[in-house]
């Protein structure tokens, strides 16, 4: 009886098609995943940066007009031939001017001319918010807001709305739209912002130098304003 060697069977070297398409379909969705992973991990550092900025913008603003609104000064301008003075303060609900103490950093210091207001002239995307200097001249000089400096607090401002807070006929203290033709300046200041579509806290400013008996007496004009 003849015998034959019995040889094991080779075995196939390489990927069959099959294969080779089932590890790149699942080599496509790993990459596919560290792609999302890598956009979603990109936005949210956007976002938190776009978040940390805007905080900074409403502590070094916000901190900015407190601390020249609160140290208004009440003194009496005396550049237009009226039988009552009037105080430098002035304002209504789009924008302000007061004499007031800039820190040095900002301007030259002491007592400073102030303009506060949102010029929206060429900008697409909402307004900006300015701060006017100008030079305080004496009580009879009106403010050179055209020879002053300008400074650029913010960009891409929606809304601003200003309130100032005073006496009613009752005397009892109430809100108002402007503050126009008083003795004295009023007791606090409230600035309502919208900044790139954000609503920002209230700005309050308390000012140290809050109104007398005379202007008790000047706000009976006017009514107090309703909180809605």
């Amino acid at each position: 009886m003849t015998r034959h060697a019995s040889f094991p069977a080779r075995r196939r070297s390489g990927f069959t098609l099959v294969e080779v398409v089932v590890a790149l379909t699942l080599l496509s969705l790993l990459v596919l995943g560290l792609v999302s992973a890598l956009r979603s991990f990109g936005q949210t550092s956007a976002r938190l940066e776009a978040q940390t900025l805007a905080n900074d913008d409403i502590r070094l603003v916000g901190g900015l007009l407190q601390r020249t609104l609160s140290r208004s000064s009440a003194r009496l301008r005396m550049d237009s031939p009226e039988t009552n003075a009037n105080s430098w303060f002035q304002g209504d609900a789009y924008s302000v001017a007061w004499l007031g103490h800039l820190p040095a950093r900002h301007g030259a210091g002491g007592l400073t001319h102030l303009k506060l207001e949102v010029s929206s002239s060429g900008m697409p995307e909402g307004g900006r918010l300015m701060l006017h200097i100008a030079r305080f001249e004496g009580d009879k000089s009106a403010p050179g807001w055209q020879a002053g400096a300008s400074r650029i607090l913010l960009d891409r401002v929606d809304y601003m709305h200003i309130r100032y807070q005073g006496s009613d006929e009752s005397g009892q203290p109430a809100w108002f739209d402007d503050w126009v033709e008083q003795p004295t300046v009023p007791t606090m200041i409230q600035i309502m912002l919208v900044v790139a579509g954000r609503p920002w806290p209230p700005i309050v400013a308390q000012v140290e130098d809050g109104f007398g008996s005379a202007a008790v007496a000047r706000r009976g004009r006017h009514g107090p304003l309703s909180w809605r």
